[in-house]
Formats: structure tokens, sequence, C-alpha cells
């Protein structure tokens, strides 16, 4: 052996890295997939048809279909993402290997500039698990590469490497291999996740169910409070299957939003698989507590599904029909809190609803526009319209508060209030 050999470092094996679940927190082929659905329902039957032909087929397809990853915005793992970083600065050869479409794997190592070479499902078997054991080991020879995955199915592979390092390794990976580094994302507890995924917090809006216990003084009768107790926690349920439902089918828009980008979802704190079961199971309580309601009550929980879907999937896309359709759903929250009591709503509540709500959605809309720098992810606006909604929203609750001055002076007024006058004391 030479001085010079002597003196030489041991050049470090290649470190070949996993893409969904490791580099960056999710699954491009699910995702892909579930903008396709967003896109048109209807190619379900696509889907079904593609991986009726082989994971691998039906990842190709959605690839070559469904709109590119946003690559600069996927939630990657930051700590791992910087190791990385570090270890090729040290001279070391990085290859991206996963089992995602090759097309989804290239956008990724474009925008990371970090690997040497990439290796991806294309053309050939799903590179998963064996398959992609047997691939790398062929490739870089047994124990003579280090793999970085997180998954059960990642067990054959950091069998074969030099050193296996886990990226949140579930509890049957770290007793099936041992580890030299672990990578623990910095998270939230479940609980935590799930709290702000169903958007609990948001079933205070669902308090209008009681407008009518309240406004008809019914609230000392218990049969009627205990209708309306259970009306709040149906569309409580329907309204968290909606936020779920809506977060999956506007993944790529609140990753590009200032604030929407800490949702569950996108932040990649929970995978649209998950998120989709948890609709599902949202949907089925929801409609459930509605059957034991009076039938008009289920019929309107049922509407007011089917709209916020509708608005979910593609009303909010539509200027000025998105936040009527949100006044119109704020509105048949009081309509559904009569229908569970057996009370009928006036105009007089009906319409100042209308205005009122109407007027709340605009501001909604402008605050968006003005916290984006103008614009509004993933609506119908551009940003000359924030003056004319301001002036919309404005006109719209100048009408509610002449609704309610007009109201005190009506019959239904006079019968319900022995003094209606103090009612003014609700105009400023």
């Amino acid at each position: 052996m030479t001085p010079e050999s002597a003196r030489a470092p041991a050049v470090a094996p290649p470190l070949v890295v996993d893409l969904d679940g490791s580099l960056f927190r999710g699954d491009l082929m699910v995702e892909s997939a579930a903008a396709l659905l967003a896109a048109n329902p209807l190619n379900l039957f696509r889907l079904s048809a593609w991986f009726s032909r082989g994971r691998a087929f039906a990842k190709q397809r959605i690839a070559a279909n469904a709109p590119p990853p946003d690559a600069e915005r996927l939630p990657y793992n930051s700590n791992l993402l910087e190791w990385i970083r570090a270890e090729r600065m040290s001279g070391r050869k990085i290859v991206l290997a996963t089992a995602a479409a090759q097309k989804h794997a290239q956008a990724v190592a474009d925008h990371l500039n970090l690997f040497d070479e990439v290796l991806a499902t294309n053309n050939g078997p799903n590179l998963a698990g064996e398959n992609k054991a047997q691939a790398l080991a062929k490739k870089f020879g047994e124990k003579q590469f280090d793999y970085v995955g997180d998954s059960n199915r990642d067990i054959p592979v950091w069998r074969r490497a030099r050193e296996a390092i886990g990226v949140n390794p579930t509890a049957k990976a770290r007793r099936a291999v041992n580890f030299a580094r672990v990578f623990e994302s910095e998270k939230r507890s479940q609980f935590q996740v799930w709290v702000a995924a169903l958007r609990i917090r948001q079933w205070s809006k669902n308090l209008l169910l009681f407008a009518a216990l309240f406004g008809g003084h019914r609230w000392n009768e218990p049969d009627a409070f205990f209708a309306a107790l259970l009306a709040f926690f149906s569309f409580g349920f329907l309204a968290s299957a909606t936020y779920l439902f809506n977060d999956i089918a506007d993944l790529p828009h609140d990753r590009r939003s200032a604030s929407k980008r800490r949702r569950p979802l996108a932040a990649g704190e929970v995978g649209i698989i998950p998120e989709a079961a948890a609709g599902l199971l949202c949907l089925a309580v929801g409609i459930a507590i509605a059957l034991a309601l009076p039938q008009l009550f289920l019929q309107t929980a049922l509407l007011y599904f089917a709209a916020t879907a509708s608005y979910s999937l593609w009303l909010k896309r539509l200027a000025l029909v998105d936040v009527t359709i949100l006044a119109l759903l704020f509105t048949l929250r009081i309509w559904a809190g009569g229908a569970a009591i057996g009370s009928v709503i006036s105009v007089w509540l009906s319409a100042f609803a209308v205005f009122l709500f109407l007027s709340l959605a605009m501001l909604k809309r402008v605050a968006e526009m003005r916290r984006e720098q103008g614009e509004s992810r993933g609506r119908g606006y551009r940003p000359e319209d924030a003056a004319t909604l301001s002036a919309l929203g404005g006109g719209a609750g100048m009408v509610a508060g002449l609704v309610l001055a007009l109201y005190i002076d009506s019959e239904q007024a006079q019968d319900l209030y022995s003094h209606p006058e103090f009612i003014w004391a609700a105009l400023p």
C-alpha cells in the first residue's frame, strides 16, 4: 500500500433514498389518482381498468393523465433532506429509488437537484418490496449500498443494504431491522391531527340549528332541545365529511396557500386513503343520526351534503356563484334546525340570514384575496375583483340590516316579544 492510498479517505457506498413516505410525506400515485377523481368522478372507471392490469401499469397511466406534481411544494422531510445534502457535499453518490412512476420521480429529482440517478417504476415491474431489493442488489451488489426507507415493504431492501436508515419506521420494521440511523419527523399527536382534519372547531357554525329553538321560544321543551342537539351532531359529522373530501379535492391549491398548507393532509400528517375513509365514516354517522329525526330534516341534511359536495368539486370555482352557495348553506342550517323540531322558519329570518351570510361570504373572499396578495386560490376571481366584492358585500350587509329593521314592526315580532323595539339595539 502506497502512502498516498493510505491517506485516501474511504469512499462511502451509494446512498439510496426512497420517495413516498420517506423523502416526502405522502404518496404521489394516490395524490394523482385523487386529482383525476376530483376533476371527473367518472375517472373511477378508468382507474379500475388500469389497476386491473397491475399496479405498475396503473402508475404509468395515472402519471400520463394526471397533472404533474408540484414538486416545489411537496411536504418534504426537512431533517432528512438536510442530511442528504450534507452527504452529497461529502462526495457521496445519491440515488432516488422509488415505486413511484418515472415521470413523478423525475419531477422531484429535477426540483431538488440532489440525485445522481433516478430508479423508478417504468414499463416494468412495480419497483417496491422484493422487486426493489433485487434491483438494487443487482445494480450495486449485496451490502454495497445504504438505504433510506419508511414502510414494512422496505424490509427486504434494508436486509440487503449495508446500513438501514429508517424514516418514522413502524414497530414491525424496528423489530425486523437493525437501524443504523432513524429520522423521526416532528409532528402532532394523532388526536391533534384528526381534530384539525375534522375541523371540530368549525362545528360552531352548526349552532345555527338552534336558531329555530330559541327564536321560537321553545328552549324549555326537552324533546325539542334533544332533537336540536341531535341535529347539531348530524350536521357536525356531515360537515366534517365535506371538509375531509374538500381537502382531498383541494390538495394542490392548499399547498400553494400560505395558511392552508398547514392543514393535516397538505402537510403530509395524514394520507389521502385514511382521510377518505374518515370522510365516509363521518358521512355514515351523520346520516344515521338524521334517520332518528323527522323525514324533512333527513331530506334537508342530504340536500346540505349534496350542496356542499357540489360546492367543493365545482361551484366554488365560479365567481359570485360560490358566495351565493355559501350564504344558502348557512341559511340551510337554520331551516334544518326548524325541520328537526317541527317549526316553520319565517320569511323574515330566512331573508335576514341570506343577506347577512352573503355579506360575510364576500368578506371572506376579499380577506383571502388580500392574504394571498390579490389572488383567491382555486376560485374564479381576479385581483381587480376585490373592490367589487367589497362593495357588494357591504350592500348585502345593509340589506340584512334593513330586513331586521322592517321586522321590528311586523306582526310576528309583536306576537313573540313584549318590547320588540329593543331589537333596534342589534342593528349597529
